[in-house]
């Protein structure tokens, strides 16, 4: 590639700094120019999903593969930004992680067990430790708690990552009135953020989402 296509390429990213300069302020204009010239990604914390053959399984105190339950709609979530966002990740999903579970009498205990019951290279584990939709009895604001293990099956069950989520909450300041919106959407709104914030462990994923307060609307 020659010097004079290298200098071509860039001329549309300095056009929008220049722009940028005249409108935001020096300071404003030089993050706005490291993120159109570099991009602003958060590598995964943890990339070895990709090209293996994974399940998600989710486990709360009730009600843990109920298909409306919270830990069945939570894996689903993962599962489904999983599929989106890792390259050659193939999963496993929940119908046959479900019946494999309910025909097997499993302990609730031994990821491993459904992993090679499945036929897993790696268990993606979630352990819902608390969960709540409500502050007091006008307003909706979740929490939940949770703790992410990542077995390798492959390596006789090995765990070879762990990460805890001691309280996720939206919104983040507040709450959001019970007579604004049903509990069935500001539910699946609420585990959709908890899914996200689970799932983004495992992909490069943009910065703003570490930053945004309150990132999803629930009018409309």
């Amino acid at each position: 590639m020659d010097d004079s296509f290298r200098v071509w390429r860039f001329i549309p990213a300095l056009a929008v700094c220049a722009i940028a300069l005249a409108t935001c302020g020096c300071i404003g204009a030089i993050s706005h120019m490291l993120y159109v010239i570099k991009g602003n990604d958060i590598p995964a914390e943890y990339e070895g999903l990709k090209g293996k053959r994974v399940a998600v399984v989710c486990v709360s105190d009730s009600g843990s593969y109920d298909p409306g339950s919270v830990a069945a709609s939570l894996s689903g979530t993962v599962e489904d930004l999983l599929g989106a966002n890792v390259k050659e990740i193939e999963l496993i999903y929940q119908n046959e992680v479900t019946e494999w579970i309910d025909g097997n009498n499993w302990s609730e205990i031994d990821y491993s067990e459904v992993g090679r019951g499945v036929d897993a290279d790696m268990v993606v584990a979630i352990d819902l430790l608390s969960f709540s939709l409500h502050e007091g009895k006008t307003l909706y604001k979740g929490r939940a708690s949770v703790k992410i293990t990542v077995f390798d099956i492959k390596q006789h069950g090995r765990r070879v990552y762990s990460k805890s989520l001691d309280e996720f909450s939206f919104p983040k300041q507040g709450g959001q009135y019970i007579n604004d919106v049903p509990e069935a959407r500001f539910r699946h709104t609420f585990l959709y953020l908890l899914g996200r914030q689970i799932a983004k462990n495992f992909y490069k994923h943009d910065a703003h989402m570490e930053i945004a307060g309150d990132p999803v609307s629930l009018d409309g």
